[in-house]
This record gives structure tokens, sequence and C-alpha cells, in this order.
């Protein structure tokens, strides 16, 4: 690899992994909000009936709402299960992006060092002539 070319690379993979980050935090939100909904679901489920439960339970609208409950939440389930299916393969994708951009970095870091120290080096050997020029010059 080229040191003129890390910085276009380092762009792109530090690209890759911000966007797979904004992907798996849409499924984050996802989750979030379909795990909220269950919740409120249990809640209103286990929530005390009101003073008619009785007139309900005559005409069978408690057994009605009770299994529309358990379809809502084996709904409800079903996508959250799919959330993270989802969320486990970007989790397994923002993990590899990541590790790309470490080791661009660590190269980028390895390259600048490089530059740094043959710089000093001929910076060094620069000395070194003007410093023997000087002696030879004048004698």
């Amino acid at each position: 690899m080229t040191s003129d070319k890390l910085p276009g690379l380092q762009r792109i993979v530090e690209t890759r992994y911000m966007i797979q980050r904004r992907e798996l935090s849409v499924l984050l939100a996802k989750e979030g909000a379909l795990r909220a909904e269950l919740m409120k679901l249990d809640e209103y489920a286990r929530a005390p009936t009101s003073d008619d439960a009785g007139s309900m339970r005559a005409i069978g609208a408690d057994v009605i709402w009770k299994s529309w409950v358990g379809r809502k939440k084996t709904q409800l389930n079903i996508q959250l299960a799919r959330i993270l299916a989802q969320k486990d393969h970007h989790l397994r994708q923002v993990r590899k992006a990541y590790g790309k951009v470490l080791v661009v970095s660590e190269l980028s870091d390895r390259d600048k060092q490089k530059t740094r120290k043959r710089r000093s080096e001929a910076q060094l050997r620069a000395a070194i002539e003007m410093s023997v020029n000087k002696r030879f010059n004048s004698c």
C-alpha cells in the first residue's frame, strides 16, 4: 500500500463504518419501539378491569380482548425476532468495519512515523554534510 493512497482508503473505511453504525442505530431504535409496545400491551393486559367487567364477560368481550392481546403479542414478538436477527448481522458488520478502521489507522500512523524518521535522517545527513564541507572548505 502506497502512502499516498492511505488517506483515501481511511476516508472510505471510516465512511463505511459510520454507515454501518447508522444502520445499526436504526435497528436499535426499532427494537426499542417494539419492546416498548410489548411492555405497554402487557400493562394493558394486566390492568384491572373496570366495573363493567361482568357485562364484558357476559357478552364474551373479555375473551375477544384476551385473544386480540395474544395475537398482537405474537405479531410483535415475530417482528422483534426479525429485528434481533438483523441486529446480530449488523453488529457483526459494525465490528468488522471498526476492525478495518483500526487497521487503516495503524497503517497510517506507521506511515507517518516512517515519513518523520526519513525526514529526520535526511536532515541529519544534511547537517553532517554541511559540517564536513565547512571543515574541508576551511582547510
